[in-house]
């Protein structure tokens, strides 16, 4: 087994700059960064980069990998798996499995699969319930990111809407809760009048716009940014979708209120339900192309910080089924990075921007010690990108369980060929080498 790795000749993409390097691994963490040629170490493993893009590697904050309990849809080691091809190197998963992450038992159970199924760097987040306010600051583990708090309905079945209960949430001055933005009174009164105005049978995906509304998302927000400045708590919105979400952010947005959106969000819009039907149905819904054009241009401004894939699957029989049967959620962590430099490509975006946005930014908001950046000392979490491969999305190269995509057919601009996790090459050329590296993400304690 070689003691450390060498990478020659790459283009590091990093804290705003592309310059050419070498990179020396020791052990998990990265040993030298240097701009000069240098000699292969005594058994140094060589990698050539051939002035390929050298990345750190994507931190995923919002993915939901299904297990425990929902594990024909996904598991850890299925979803993981797609990770790395897609560049991901560190996730952070959601707690609406079966049962829900909400105590110590369950969270300790989650913790306990992870070490011996995940091939990623994990960390998870607890659900705020009404039953658990007064834990929720002992759950607070170093490798728990924060509290997810459900304001709108989606898979699973742990909604947190009521009013006196998230008062007394944000007032607890936890280290961070991410958030579910969606008014379930408005979904609500919006599904009953489609459902008396067209009928069960002939609703649509392309109604879930107008149903899952851009009003029902603003409500939302706005109410949870008025909680988090009221008791000065750090919150982070979660797949921001519309431009009203937008606009109200850039006014009214302080140091200690963060936002995310997804790459579905970047990419479709509701003119996608015509071909796409249900396998875009996703929650907040994928709304208008001013909307995709606002979300861009929000992230080029810093209104909205981070980018995530929400990756949630569900099986193809459980997508076809009538609208309202239909569960929501898109499936996407192999094919996320791909798509952004897809975009990048197209000149939609920098490529620095998207390393700030995937990897640097989700690692300064969630503090997470060591990663997210390629410095000397940091955990050598890499990925290496040759943004001149042009390839399509095809089922039999599908590596999550569900085994399908909406990208399927899509030609994309830019492919991952290297994935090195903690110092070890783990997935080269479309291999995976056999090697389990993960580690649980470590949270820095307390917050700034």
């Amino acid at each position: 087994m070689y003691e450390g790795l060498h990478i020659a000749g790459a283009q590091l993409v990093n804290e705003g700059k592309i310059i050419e390097a070498d990179v020396l691994i020791e052990g998990e963490k990265i040993k030298k960064i240097e701009k000069v040629s240098l000699k292969t170490p005594s058994n140094y493993k060589r990698i050539e980069a051939n002035q390929k893009y050298l990345l750190p590697g994507v931190i995923d904050t919002h993915v939901h990998f299904r297990e425990p309990g929902l594990t024909w849809k996904g598991s850890m080691t299925t979803e993981s798996k797609a990770a790395l091809a897609g560049g991901v190197t560190s996730v952070i998963e959601m707690p609406n499995t079966v049962p829900p992450t909400v105590d110590y038992k369950t969270l300790e159970n989650k913790y306990e699969l992870a070490r011996s199924q995940m091939l990623v760097n994990f960390g998870f987040y607890v659900a705020a319930t009404l039953e658990n306010l007064q834990e929720l600051h002992a759950l607070m583990l170093p490798y728990v990111a924060g509290v997810k708090l459900f304001y709108g309905s989606t898979t699973g079945n742990i909604l947190f809407n009521d009013p006196d209960g998230l008062e007394k949430l944000f007032s607890l001055h936890l280290p961070l809760i991410v958030a579910h933005a969606e008014d379930e009174r408005i979904i609500r009164q919006n599904t009953e009048l489609f459902r008396k105005q067209i009928g069960d049978d002939h609703l649509q995906a392309y109604h879930h716009s107008l149903i899952r509304s851009r009003e029902s998302c603003l409500a939302a927000t706005s109410h949870l940014v008025y909680l988090a400045s009221q008791f000065k708590t750090r919150l982070h919105l979660l797949h921001i979708s519309t431009a009203d979400e937008v606009n109200f952010l850039r006014l009214s947005k302080s140091p200690h209120i963060t936002a995310e959106t997804c790459i579905h969000y970047l990419w479709f819009s509701d003119k996608d339900y015509q071909k796409l039907g249900n396998f875009i149905k996703c929650n907040p819904s994928i709304k208008t192309t001013d909307d995709r054009d606002a979300l861009r241009d929000a992230l080029k401004d810093g209104v909205i910080n981070t980018l995530s894939t929400d990756h949630a699957p569900h099986t193809c029989d459980e997508k076809m089924t009538s609208y309202l049967r239909s569960p929501s959620g898109i499936p996407s962590i192999q094919y996320g990075l791909p798509v952004m430099l897809t975009l990048v490509h197209e000149g939609n975006f920098h490529l620095i921007d998207v390393v700030k946005w995937m990897s640097h930014q989700p690692s300064e908001i969630f503090r997470i010690a060591e990663r997210g950046f390629i410095r000397e000392g940091y955990y050598a979490d890499l990925i290496l990108v040759d943004m001149d491969s042009r390839w399509k999305v095809w089922p039999d190269e599908i590596l999550y369980r569900c085994g399908w995509s909406p990208w399927v057919g899509v030609e994309l601009h830019g492919k991952v060929i290297a994935t090195i996790l903690n110092g070890k090459l783990v997935y080269e050329n479309g291999k995976f080498l056999g090697i389990k590296a993960a580690k649980p993400l470590e949270f820095i304690r307390p917050f700034e």
